[in-house]
């Protein structure tokens, strides 16, 4: 069975320069949860939803129940790679865009004069620019129905 560890190392090296920027704290944990939801959603959009609890496995710690890899029992090419890896960091832009919007309900003008908000800046604008890449690839499985 694959290990998707190497994913979620990536996706903590892509996330990297926006977690410092934003002064989130994300644990391992947070990393594969994003992971396993970008899974998913190419599960879903690829038309194999059924699959899923099949075919993926959770691998967790005995002592906290925390996830610590997930394994499929295929193999998965570059352009599903691809597709779950945008999945996730679409799923912590969301994330980070929810929880700027709580916090500007609150306290819009302190943000604004302290530049506190400089980091969110562009947050739909990367949001939508990943929700176009998925469709690009979505796009391509519908080409290759696999």
């Amino acid at each position: 069975m694959p290990s998707l560890e190497y994913l979620k190392q990536d996706l903590e090296e892509e996330l990297k320069p926006f977690v410092k920027e934003m002064n989130i704290f994300l644990q391992n944990i947070d990393y594969w949860h994003y992971l396993k939801n970008g899974l998913k959603r190419l599960y879903v959009d690829k038309g194999i939803g059924d699959r899923f609890k099949v075919e993926c496995k959770e691998i967790k710690n005995i002592n906290s129940e925390e996830i610590i890899d997930i394994k499929i029992s295929r193999d998965i090419n570059l352009t599903e790679e691809e597709y779950i890896k945008i999945s996730s960091e679409l799923n912590f832009f969301k994330c980070a865009r929810s929880n700027y919007i709580d916090i500007v309900s609150y306290t819009t003008d302190a943000l604004s004069i302290t530049n506190a908000d400089k980091p969110y800046k562009n947050l739909n604008e990367i949001i939508k620019e990943l929700e176009n890449r998925l469709l690009d690839i979505g796009f391509s499985f519908s080409l290759s129905k696999t």
